[in-house]
């Protein structure tokens, strides 16, 4: 198959951060398997590689004029989609943007879906809401299907409405291509947490009550610089590093006994998810704090992943029990080959290519 893995409106965090890495490591799959795949992007950021097409908008324009502006980036990129005739278009969800409906006039279009949208765009604003709204049928209609990253999505009414066939593939990574860090010998546990701070339901607040219950814990956050702080007192035991790129976080994850995961995934109404950074985590050997369902690993009782509610006070209730584990997992990696099979990029990435086979042959018709 040629396949065109399409996203839109990507800032530079995205692009260049976990989805950007997320979405190489798929087309990489894609290529592993014998297909032909490219990424087209609008994006603010800098984006290369030798599968890649990105199309830059500016981010110095305000109002209509960055709207303007992005849709005439978005349909420079259609045009270069077109041009590439892809037999299926996987396509990641977002809100709208003209002329995006264009798109499906060129292929069968699966649409991936990684939250609950109808939710999280309701957290941001009565007006992005009120667009999201008025223009999702319009669009979502157009899909000849669906793949969603956790068992909760895939089953949402606002998705099951259209009667479009779903699938649901957790993200994955591919866990040949990160070494195995041997456990520190810290003298007292130090905890990794990666996020970014503008997200109320990645919960760094209660990283940061928990710091100060802990003040005999070190706590490293990648992801957020002191500038996100400006206002607000930082523990001393907590080391802000912002936004890195791989090779530049992975000596701090060395450093670490435990990798902490989203803590409030409540507040944007959801109980399952299956983040990149866990996947990370558990792929470099690192224990798991966890603070809601995780799609690949329902069911398992690891004893290197300590799990607790996902409610609003759930570190606080739960603090000793956070401390006990965080102690217990010093000088302990987790079980990698227990992991490697449940976050393998490559087999999820063979259940998504029969999905596409299924739907977006060439005998399928196109849906304007």
């Amino acid at each position: 198959m040629k396949i065109a893995y399409v996203s839109y409106n990507q800032m530079h965090a995205i692009a260049n951060g976990g989805v950007g890495r997320k979405i190489r490591g798929v087309v990489g799959a894609w290529h592993a398997a014998g297909h032909e795949a490219r990424w087209f992007l609008t994006t603010s950021a800098e984006v290369s590689g030798e599968e890649v097409s990105a199309f830059r908008f500016g981010i110095d324009k305000r109002g209509l004029g960055r709207e303007i502006d992005r849709s005439r980036q978005l349909a420079r990129m259609i045009d270069a989609v077109a041009a590439y005739q892809p037999d299926a278009i996987y396509l990641r969800a977002g809100i709208y943007t003209y002329p995006l409906q264009r798109l499906f006039r060129i292929a069968p279009v699966v649409m991936e879906f990684n939250t609950i949208d109808m939710i999280e765009y309701k957290s941001q604003g009565a007006f992005r809401f009120f667009v999201h709204r008025l223009t999702r049928d319009y669009v979502f209609r157009k899909a000849a299907g669906f793949v969603a990253v956790s068992y909760e999505i895939g089953e949402h009414a606002s998705n099951t409405k259209y009667g479009k066939p779903i699938l649901v593939v957790s993200n994955g990574i591919d866990p040949r291509r990160y070494a195995a860090l041997p456990a520190p010998q810290n003298s007292t546990p130090n905890l990794v947490y990666m996020g970014a701070p503008d997200n109320r339901w990645q919960g760094l607040d209660k990283l940061l009550w928990l710091a100060e219950a802990c003040p005999d814990f070190e706590f490293d956050v990648i992801g957020s610089s002191p500038k996100h702080f400006a206002e607000q007192t930082i523990p001393p035991n907590v080391h802000l590093h912002g936004f890195l790129d791989r090779d530049a976080y992975e000596p701090i994850l060395a450093h670490a006994d435990v990798g902490v995961a989203t803590l409030a995934l409540h507040r944007k109404g959801m109980e399952e998810a299956s983040t990149l950074k866990v996947r990370e985590y558990l792929a470099y050997g690192l224990p798991l704090l966890l603070a809601y369902q995780e799609t690949d690993l329902m069911g398992t009782g690891f004893d290197f992943v300590q799990q607790i509610p996902n409610t609003e006070d759930n570190v606080r209730s739960h603090v000793e029990d956070i401390r006990k584990f965080s102690f217990a997992m010093q000088g302990k990696r987790a079980e990698r080959e227990l992991i490697a099979p449940l976050v393998d990029i490559i087999r999820k990435q063979e259940h998504l290519i029969d999905f596409l086979k299924s739907l977006c042959g060439k005998n399928k018709k196109i849906v304007r």
